[in-house]
């Protein structure tokens, strides 16, 4: 089975971690976010995998490379202007071939039994087969309704919340047979969700759905991505974390400097050649990314700190998102509120004074 990653777009949710990238290459955890996607893919013995891009694509491909160092063969598909879910899939058709396909949003970190939702898809002789996750709020997603049996019964696209009937959502995954590249017209922006798969209900085609529990998280908003880094350090979704484990739920690399008198309350992840100063506290929930520098007296908790940014002396950060080589000034005090995380610092930006408060 060969698996497309459809990484065509804007990342607009995702701004202002977006303005100067593309998101399948935001860092999690250090590492290019698209690497999950890949690892999980090759650990179920995908091989091929294509990435439909579109913004950015150069730096994706330059970035990921052909694959090879994490045992796949990655295949570029580049969309001059943006084609939607379908028309990339039609753009993929090439590659596609006469393969069943496995397909991912780009914009998701899952971990589930692959053979599973595969056996479960061939068993019912499916043209297609969709995961779905459940999730509190709907709205801001593709709600699907099923019927006792496990078939698709209707899709609804961003319902109100009047139209909120069930919790299940599209989660981004889905299993195609290659007829169903005969239901989605080439040369023209195609949403799959909204126009293909309900010409294949309106056909009758047998369009299952698979809701075995899984984890799901769309890393599409900056409080999302932090989620993703704090679900990491919870093993939530399992990854090596480049990181010397010290204790139970402390990872920190062996080039980095910890100074005098550093408290670290786990859950914490310090990256390579990062510096902690003398009596600061990090953690619960902090990730110190790559060569960034927290001075001394400072207390980090619930953020992500990442590469070559600066806390001054004296500060306090918490549920605070700061992007590459940005630099919060001493005795600053950001205050994010719960997973709102609207305490985000731009990459390469500062605080303006001393002894700022930004209170979200």
């Amino acid at each position: 089975m060969k698996a497309v990653i459809l990484a065509g777009g804007l990342g607009t949710r995702l701004r202002p971690m977006t303005y100067r990238r593309p998101k399948p290459v935001i860092s999690l955890m250090g590492r290019p976010f698209l690497e999950f996607q890949i690892r999980w893919l090759e650990s179920f013995g995908v091989e091929d995998i294509a990435l439909c891009l579109h913004y950015q694509a150069d730096r994706v491909e330059s970035v990921l490379g052909d694959g090879r160092k994490y045992g796949v063969r990655l295949h570029y598909i580049y969309e001059e202007t943006p084609m939607g879910t379908g028309g990339a899939l039609a753009n993929a058709s090439q590659f596609w071939g006469q393969h069943r396909l496995l397909v991912l949003n780009g914009d998701v970190l899952v971990n589930f039994n692959l053979y599973s939702m595969v056996d479960f898809h061939v068993a019912r002789k499916s043209i297609a087969t969709i995961a779905l996750a459940r999730v509190s709020d709907p709205t801001s997603y593709g709600m699907v309704m099923v019927k006792p049996d496990g078939k698709v019964a209707r899709f609804l696209e961003k319902p109100a919340w009047d139209q909120v009937s069930v919790r299940s959502i599209n989660a981004g995954v889905y299993i195609l047979e290659p007829e169903v590249l005969t239901y989605i017209p080439p040369a023209r922006e195609i949403s799959i969700e909204r126009e293909t798969f309900p010409e294949l209900l309106s056909a009758g085609l047998p369009f299952y759905s698979y809701r075995e529990p899984f984890y799901w998280l769309d890393i599409g908003t900056p409080e999302k991505l932090m989620q993703a880094h704090f679900d990491l350090l919870d093993r939530k979704i399992f990854a090596d974390l480049n990181g010397t484990r010290i204790s139970d739920h402390v990872w920190v690399d062996k080039s980095s400097h910890l100074g005098e008198e550093v408290n670290l309350i786990p859950p914490v992840f310090i990256g390579p050649h990062a510096k902690i100063g003398d009596g600061s506290v990090i953690g619960p929930y902090a990730v110190i990314g790559e060569n960034a520098i927290v001075e001394n007296e400072c207390e980090i908790r619930r953020s992500v700190l990442y590469e070559n940014t600066i806390v001054g002396a004296n500060s306090s950060l918490s549920w605070s998102l700061l992007d590459e080589q940005s630099q919060v000034k001493e005795e600053s005090s950001i205050q994010g509120f719960l997973l709102s995380a609207d305490s985000v610092i731009g990459k390469g930006c500062r605080t303006i004074k001393a002894s700022e408060t930004i209170d979200s």
